[in-house]
């Protein structure tokens, strides 16, 4: 763990110092494994802090503040989907579609059976005017959705997007 001490006395505007704990942070990372989080000492009960207030802000439609603490999640662990998910959600709430589709894709790459991350991601490419790739991600969020009662109501309004372009194309 990096000194506590040591983290007190850093300047976040010298570069220098800024400079040797992320030295310090990737040699730890090098040398035991891990990840950053557990290299600065972050604790599981710490992030989930963060991402609570993240969630707050964002529910709150404080999107610029919910996205700066969401970066900061995924940059001490950037493999957890509910940060990637929360930061795509931001985004796309800012209509910023090709930021929430990066985020969406991203976050499907983490759990690629999860639909609704598909689904979003296939609503921001729409956005955007790419209906041939929206359309394919669209195509997949219905599978995963599949006969899972859970997943009825998100199949359905898929299959109904589906439908109008198939309809629009006649």
């Amino acid at each position: 763990m990096i000194n506590k001490s040591f983290l007190s006395t850093i300047d976040p505007n010298n570069k220098e110092q800024i400079k040797e704990l992320s030295f310090k942070i990737i040699n730890k990372i090098k040398k035991e494994g891990g990840t950053v989080a557990a290299a600065m000492g972050l604790s599981e009960e710490f992030l989930e802090e963060i991402y609570q207030l993240a969630y707050t802000y964002y529910n709150q439609g404080k999107n610029k503040e919910a996205i700066s603490l969401f970066y900061v999640l995924m940059g001490v662990s950037p493999k957890n989907f509910k940060y990637v998910l929360g930061l795509a959600a931001a985004y796309y709430q800012l209509e910023d579609y090709y930021h929430a589709a990066l985020g969406f894709t991203l976050a499907f790459s983490l759990d690629p059976k999860n639909p609704l991350s598909a689904y979003y991601a296939s609503d921001s490419l729409l956005k955007l005017n790419q209906v041939k790739e929206a359309l394919e991600v669209l195509d997949k969020a219905i599978d995963l959705c599949g006969s899972r009662i859970e997943h009825a109501e998100l199949k359905e309004r898929c299959v109904l997007i589906r439908k109008s372009f198939e309809d629009k194309q006649s």
